[in-house]
């Protein structure tokens, strides 16, 4: 037989790794990796894709030391490949020069031009994006020299060291409660500002001749019909367009008219700021028109920006220069804009199209989605008043709130132990800190507990910690323990696998540090006056920061109105890309109605998720039928589909089959019964228990199942006074004509 021992090979496969974090992939950001489920380890992976970019998001206080590693592979941070002299700094807007504008540089080693764009966000996809740091861009100027390596451009989701940055460390307790029932999560209101998101909406208006763009952002003085660059959208009204009829222009285009908005008018909803503005005009003629006085204002804008971008390029171009491709079609365009070229949309158009770019900071809503670095991801059930949340004391005698309620029933069967382990020691260094404080103590008491606590987590950081402390100077020494206590934390690298943490380590911790305590809460209760009133808890609980991410889907996404929706030419439920164009606010597709949802609205009454099936149903004759159900008898309701009541999406795949010679027969047929399986539970004689007959496998089609078993009951009863059941049993609802009993 052969050998099937594999230990040679495994050994030779592995000889190479030097670590265990060498084989895990994504898990390298996954603290205490060896602590949680495989299955819970690839939710995280998911999730890595699934993380919303925040506007004010944090450096986790627990990480693995590989997160610096995005920042060096990222495609959102722009590095200087060489020594650039900066040439010329030309602004996209001359009333904003630092809000979007063009570097031109020149590599001092081979002489090769560039182009830095100087932008304030980055477009992906349907409302996804980001926003950049551009501080150090800001301050160089014409004649400043970016080193090589420099970073010129970043996403807001690097830190000053290009540690990756996603989400934020908040208080987190793990309660059970009415409101966090399964994956659902609590927060408060200021912890749901705190993962504000940015949705990048870039809005394309398409001016007709024809078309009157409405003064909806002026006065009797001034026309304006959009907001300017860095100005808010008010009523979340963009811009209104009204078409011209001259037998109506006493009426529609009087001064009062022109700054009221009508049914018949085309409007662009969205909420947010404007932060880039692109127009296109192939007609220069209209600009001149009073009603065009702000857009004339962009498009001389944009004449300007070319005539400079031409002249500084030109005698480079002249000299046979290289230039990069970027900095070509950028040159190339803005020749076109002073040539006066025309403009194409798929076709050449006539008037003007305006492209608005919308910045809209969304805050964290009930229905989004979060989730911790362990798989742990929930829906957000409600968001609650800061002062209605738990509160405790920290160890100065203030009190502090909970920020995140997490059900605590969450890591039951689940194996993800690692969350309990970055709140617990996010609870531990924070209790050493405050005893620090508290206690005044020195500087070298203060770092022997702060270098205990690293030693237990990460040994080979606290060896770095030590060897730092030798090269540091007494008033360096003062500083560096300052700020840490400062800080209110203090951060950890942990390597993923290698610095393992386990229940038993933990326990020896809180054996060195004696101190460190539960927390007693206090939890809210409403007053007749609607405010709180705190209660003691009748247990203390571990409260710890957690970093907790925000995930990508949002509740507003999801959510469409609509009454009784059109149907399209196939009497098919239409959909509408009125939303995606910006012409509504909320979408009106219709919802497909599945067994989620017909269970979640099943509270209100089975009615209502009928008739909500109804109006929307792919049978024709089925929507007719509403009426019918709203208008008839309401104690004669006999709503019943017929042959004619085909489903429309069969009939247009039979016409599709119908060129294969094939098609769908639906044929129905009567359903037959089937005896549940016996039960060992023995119940005693009630009018609503009946027993069921032995199984059968073969019964004829005229089988009453309800008839047989009131026979036998009836039958028993005849034997036996008092008698008991002792064979199978279902429950059957009394047949309101029975006269036996």
């Amino acid at each position: 037989m052969a050998d099937l021992s594999f230990v040679d090979k495994v050994q030779e496969a592995t000889k190479d790794i030097a670590s265990p974090e060498q084989v895990i992939g994504r898990g390298l950001v996954e603290p205490f990796n060896g602590a949680n489920s495989g299955v819970r380890k690839l939710m995280f992976s998911t999730h890595l894709d699934h993380v919303f970019p925040l506007i004010g998001a944090e450096k986790a206080i627990i990480e693995t030391g590989y997160e610096i590693r995005y920042g060096d592979y990222s495609s959102s941070i722009t590095r200087a490949d060489g020594n650039y002299r900066v040439i010329a700094k030309v602004s996209k807007f001359s009333f904003a020069p630092n809000h979007h504008y063009w570097l031109i540089v020149e590599n001092m080693d081979t002489h090769y031009l560039d182009v830095i764009e100087r932008i304030s966000y980055h477009y992906i996809t349907e409302q996804y994006g980001y926003l950049y740091n551009n501080e150090y861009m800001d301050s160089i100027s014409p004649g400043d020299i970016i080193p090589a390596g420099q970073i010129v451009q970043k996403s807001l989701a690097y830190d000053e060291y290009n540690n990756r940055k996603d989400g934020v460390n908040f208080n987190i307790a793990y309660m059970t409660l009415d409101d966090n029932m399964e994956d659902s999560i609590i927060f408060s209101d200021v912890a749901a500002g705190r993962l504000t998101s940015p949705l990048i909406k870039p809005v394309k208006i398409m001016i007709n001749d024809n078309d009157i763009p409405l003064n909806i952002y002026g006065n009797d003085k001034t026309y304006k019909i959009i907001p300017d660059i860095g100005q808010d959208i008010k009523d979340a009204n963009l811009i209104a367009l009204r078409k011209e009829k001259k037998e109506e222009a006493y009426y529609n285009q009087s001064v009062d008219r022109l700054r009221t908005i009508i049914m018949s008018d085309e409007i662009r909803q969205v909420h947010g700021k404007v932060i880039d503005i692109n127009i296109y005009c192939n007609n220069p003629e209209i600009l001149d028109s009073h009603y065009y006085g702000q857009l004339k204002m962009y498009h001389d804008e944009l004449k300007r920006s070319a005539n400079e971008i031409v002249s500084i390029l030109l005698p480079f171009s002249a000299q046979q220069y290289k230039m990069s491709y970027e900095l070509q079609k950028l040159l190339a365009t803005m020749k076109q804009v002073n040539a006066g070229a025309q403009y194409t949309d798929k076709k050449t158009f006539s008037n003007i199209i305006l492209e608005i770019v919308v910045l809209e900071e969304l805050r964290m809503n009930a229905g989004d989605k979060a989730s911790n670095r362990f798989g742990g991801k929930g829906v957000v059930s409600n968001i609650w008043p800061q002062e209605f949340m738990p509160r405790f004391k920290n160890p100065k005698g203030e009190y502090e709130f909970v920020d995140v309620i997490f059900n605590s029933s969450t890591m039951i069967n689940r194996e993800n132990v690692g969350q309990t382990f970055e709140l617990s020691l996010t609870h531990i260094g924070s209790a050493i800190l405050e005893k620090i404080k508290k206690d005044s103590l020195s500087l070298d008491e203060a770092y022997k507990l702060i270098w205990t606590y690293v030693n237990f987590c990460s040994p080979e950081q606290a060896a770095y910690l030590e060897e730092k402390r030798k090269s540091l100077t007494r008033e360096e020494f003062a500083f560096f323990i300052e700020s840490i206590v400062d800080s209110g934390a203090i951060h950890l690298s942990m390597k993923p696998i290698s610095d393992s943490m386990s229940i038993d380590k933990l326990a020896e911790m809180y054996k060195a540090f004696p101190f460190v305590k539960q927390n007693t809460i206090e939890v809210a209760i409403r007053d007749s006056e609607g405010k709180p009133r705190y209660v003691k808890a009748r247990r203390p609980i571990i409260i710890g920061k957690q970093y907790i991410y925000r995930l990508k889907q949002f509740a507003e996404e999801k959510f469409s109105a609509t009454s009784l929706s059109a149907t399209n030419i196939r009497n098919e439920n239409t959909k509408s890309r009125a939303k995606k164009d910006y012409k509504e606010l909320f979408p009106n597709t219709p919802i497909r109605f599945g067994n989620m949802e017909s269970n979640n609205q099943l509270h209100l009454g089975a009615e209502v998720v009928i008739s909500n099936m109804m109006i929307h149903s792919l049978s024709p004759l089925g929507r007719r039928l509403v009426e019918k159900m709203y208008t008839g008898d309401p104690y004669k309701i006999d709503i019943k589909l017929d042959s004619d009541s085909s489903n429309r999406q069969a009939e247009i795949a039979n016409t599709y089959l119908k060129t294969t010679a094939r098609r769908l027969i639906f044929e129905k047929k009567k359903k037959k019964y089937h005896i549940v399986a016996e039960c060992p539970i023995r119940f005693t004689e009630d009018p609503y228990i009946v027993p069921i007959m032995e199984l059968a496998k073969d019964l004829p089609e005229d089988y009453d199942p309800v008839k047989a078993l009131h026979e036998r009951t009836l039958a028993e009863k005849r034997k036996k006074k008092n008698p008991k059941i002792s064979s199978p049993i279902a429950f059957i609802p009394r047949d309101p004509n029975r006269k036996d009993d």
